[in-house]
């Protein structure tokens, strides 16, 4: 098919240790051939004004070349065997500052609030995690019934960042209402609020 794959999703960020860490879900798509990460420092950045800043296979990138400071955004894009490029993931951004997330390590799991809140079309949830974990944070309805999960990896310990572009699991777009958003890792696990408004 000359169909270009769905975009990434589950895209987070985190810093630790003076590395940008990216991660995401796997492609669903049967031809998927590997993924293209873009960097820049202002927010309305165009992408496809230069070349990736790299390319993968993995779900996940670590990104050496940030200074202490400077505000990063990144996007995500899947490729298939025909040269096809989905559309850009959810824009994720990272604000690498302070001794404790350039240099140092949490010394405790945390959940935060997540901003903007209410929020449209999407909303950025800070979370971090002490030692290396098996971290979930999971969305549903006030329904309890399981919206999309945003993370669901093995981390290391750092400040990482989710984002959540109102969709669910299979792609459409959430009602508009309150949503609960629970965050797991190894016995820790803690829920907040968060208002969709379209």
């Amino acid at each position: 098919d000359n169909l270009a794959p769905a975009s990434p999703t589950g895209v987070n960020v985190g810093v630790a240790a003076g590395t940008v860490r990216l991660g995401w879900q796997l492609s669903t798509a049967k031809d998927f051939d590997y993924f293209a990460v873009y960097k820049g420092t202002t927010p309305n950045f165009d992408p496809h004004a230069s070349s990736p800043l790299a390319t993968t296979t993995d779900t996940s990138y670590s990104d050496q070349a940030v200074q202490s400071g400077v505000t990063y955004y990144y996007y995500v894009t899947a490729f298939d065997f025909s040269g096809n490029e989905s559309p850009l993931s959810a824009k994720v951004e990272i604000l690498v500052s302070g001794v404790n997330e350039f240099g140092g390590i949490p010394t405790e799991y945390a959940l935060g609030q997540n901003y903007p809140n209410p929020f449209n079309p999407w909303t950025q949830i800070g979370y971090q995690v002490p030692k290396q974990s098996h971290v979930t944070i999971t969305v549903y309805n006030m329904l309890g019934e399981q919206i999309v999960t945003l993370v669901d990896r093995d981390l290391q310990a750092g400040y990482y960042n989710a984002t959540w572009d109102g969709l669910d699991s299979k792609g459409r777009l959430a009602g508009s209402g309150i949503y609960l958003y629970r965050m797991k890792a190894g016995s820790f696990t803690t829920v907040k609020k968060m208002i969709y408004m379209k």
